[in-house]
């Protein structure tokens, strides 16, 4: 298989998917949604694209994948119909009761006299999320499915393949516990709070030892790396819990509370109007809107660290 193509597979796995799926997790906080973030968190465990991982574990990700994004496309068009069945279309849901409530959160709401941008908000993450990962899916596919034809009569040279992804693993290696330092401290700098707090004293300490000519590409740092991937995913996903409107309602935003554990509204809901109608917190600064995607990226790059870090035993279990 030419490299060309292992890599092009590669960034559809590690670049494309996971911005699709984090586009649709921040566009519209949802229940819906946080299946895309789960699937996101769960990208950088999924061995790059071969043709033995694509029979396997990659593979499998990549039909679940495809099936989570189908059934939420699926819920989407079966609600509708249920709405359009019990006419007039959406009248029993009424503004801020339980019922319009939980399906809000949920995602699923009445399409009925919504504008196009809050349709495309309610409806567009599940189409493109859908529309991606087959995109993601058939390209994979194609590219391995190609690679396999052309050399299953010219078997590569011995070794190639390791050397390659030797080559790989030896750049990870290099950059990696440096672009880890320059996500804590940028991660720690745009949204004052305590858990910005902890990613600044992580990103001192590493710091601090690197700048003492000490090594930070060893075991030690790989442990403090997966504990603190732990910590940003559950960082994220409680952000992530906090744009829904019952969590505002139990947590108000100008509380110190709040305030201390970086909890920000990014969203908001008028139940005084349409609740259909969110819109995006006008009171924050960009830093705010910037702060979940460097979490995100955040979570990606320690989890890939601790994996080079660890390469013989993630190869064992994982490769």
């Amino acid at each position: 298989m030419a490299a060309s193509n292992t890599w092009l597979a590669t960034l559809f796995l590690r670049l494309v998917l996971p911005f699709i799926l984090a586009a649709g997790t921040i566009f519209r906080p949802t229940g819906l949604s946080f299946l895309y973030l789960l699937l996101f968190f769960y990208i950088p465990f999924v061995p790059v694209p071969t043709v033995q991982t694509l029979r396997g574990h990659t593979g499998r990700f990549l039909r679940f994948s495809l099936l989570i994004s189908l059934l939420t496309v699926i819920s989407q068009i079966v609600f509708q119909i249920v709405l359009f069945s019990l006419p007039p279309y959406g009248e029993f849901l009424e503004k801020c009761e339980l019922t319009e409530k939980l399906l809000r959160h949920f995602g699923l709401v009445s399409l009925k006299s919504l504008n196009w941008i809050q349709l495309i908000r309610w409806v567009g993450p599940d189409v493109v999320a859908l529309g991606g990962t087959l995109v993601t899916y058939l390209v994979i596919t194609n590219i391995i499915g190609k690679g396999l034809l052309g050399t299953s009569n010219t078997p590569a040279p011995a070794g190639s393949k390791h050397k390659r992804r030797g080559k790989g693993w030896k750049l990870m290696a290099s950059v990696g516990p440096y672009a880890v330092l320059a996500c804590l401290c940028i991660s720690s700098s745009l949204e004052p709070s305590i858990p910005s707090g902890i990613y600044y004293i992580f990103f001192l300490l590493g710091a601090t030892w690197w700048a003492l000519c000490q090594n930070i590409k060893n075991k030690f740092f790989a442990a403090i790396y997966a504990l603190l991937a732990i910590f940003v995913a559950l960082h994220v996903s409680v952000v992530y819990a906090y744009q829904s409107q019952w969590a505002q309602e139990f947590l108000a935003p100008d509380t110190l509370e709040a305030r201390l554990l970086g909890l920000v509204p990014l969203v908001l809901t008028n139940c005084t109007n349409d609740p259909r109608d969110s819109f995006f917190n006008p009171d924050l600064t960009w830093a705010s809107f910037v702060s979940p995607f460097c979490l995100l990226c955040l979570f990606h790059i320690l989890v890939y660290e601790v994996k080079t870090l660890l390469r013989p035993q993630v190869r064992k279990l994982v490769f």
